[in-house]
């Protein structure tokens, strides 16, 4: 597969119904709210704040945006979709400049990663069919990353083996006592410890944040008939505990060290508009980790596509 990749500044016109320089936003998504016809609208992208006020779209025009995600506080990667390329583009949002970065062929399918990365002022771009291409992301291009901190596996039964930022770690499953729950045993140099999930749940991610003694683990199941679910667990294997850090959600965009965690509904919605047009809905959500409460920033006619939150929120 060839990438068609070059990298060039080139500043934007800045877009119409730009969030004013007053307001605070620190959630960023993409999506497209529904008017009378789902031609009628495209997947944008909208800021707001974590309890999803003060609301306002940073792109507003006819091209269809794919993913979001923040660079740094001030910054965002985005992903717009055209039909003989995608393009990198960084947006910021004291100045309200939009700056193309590059351009992919439409086989690379850029998608910007809703997941931590171990480091500042970065974020992910993943490229390809698997075996997977990954890039880190500024505002200054693209640099290939040879060993990304994400291991994402799909699990078939058995024993393997899977390393997580340079750390070899093994997994084993059984059945749970339940006739629809699993054992999933994951083992490292620290340890070993067991999560309990439902049978359907076959892929995993599994990331290593600089204590050793962690684990985070993202299981998902399901798939393109029904939609999917993600249940994001942190495994310390030094205090032999797993605790639940979002259940029951879809894309989940997190950092290690924050506070904060942002998804999406999990599995497919639709609703009938009023020409009879059957289209897909989702919500789209902020959790606390402290708290272990979650609420609704975005839902009724829309589908959300991406959704971030920025680092150490």
């Amino acid at each position: 597969m060839t990438m068609t990749f070059c990298v060039f500044l080139l500043t934007l016109s800045c877009p119409a119904f730009s969030p004013s320089q007053n307001a605070f936003h620190d959630v960023a998504y993409v999506a497209k709210y529904y008017g009378s016809s789902p031609a009628s609208s495209f997947y944008q992208v909208y800021l707001c704040d974590r309890q999803g006020m003060n609301t306002a779209c940073i792109t507003n025009n006819t091209k269809n945006y794919g993913s979001v995600r923040w660079v740094n506080n001030n910054e965002l990667a985005l992903i717009e979709e055209g039909p003989q390329f995608d393009s990198l583009q960084i947006y910021n949002v004291k100045t309200q400049e939009l700056t193309e970065i590059g351009r992919f062929g439409k086989a690379d399918k850029p998608v910007l990663l809703v997941h931590p990365y171990v480091g500042t002022n970065l974020c992910l771009l993943r490229t390809g069919d698997i075996p997977y291409r990954y890039y880190s992301v500024d505002r200054t291009g693209t640099k290939p990353i040879a060993s990304p901190p994400i291991s994402a596996f799909r699990y078939t039964g058995g024993r393997m083996s899977f390393t997580a930022n340079g750390r070899m770690y093994s997994l084993t499953q059984n059945k749970g006592n339940e006739p629809t729950t699993v054992v999933w045993t994951f083992a490292g140099e620290s340890g070993s410890l067991s999560v309990y999930s439902e049978v359907g749940q076959g892929y995993f991610e599994a990331f290593q944040p600089k204590a050793k003694n962690q684990l985070w683990v993202n299981l998902w199941s399901g798939n393109e008939r029904i939609g999917y679910r993600n249940d994001l667990l942190l495994l310390d294997f030094s205090r032999g505990k797993v605790s639940t850090i979002a259940s029951h959600v879809n894309k989940i965009s997190f950092h290690f060290d924050s506070r904060y965690w942002s998804g999406v509904s999990p599995y497919y919605h639709y609703q009938v508009l009023k020409d009879g047009a059957r289209v897909r809905v989702n919500a789209g959500i902020v959790g606390d980790r402290t708290t272990g409460s979650r609420w609704t920033i975005t839902s009724g006619l829309c589908h959300v596509r991406s959704i971030s939150l920025p680092p150490g929120m």
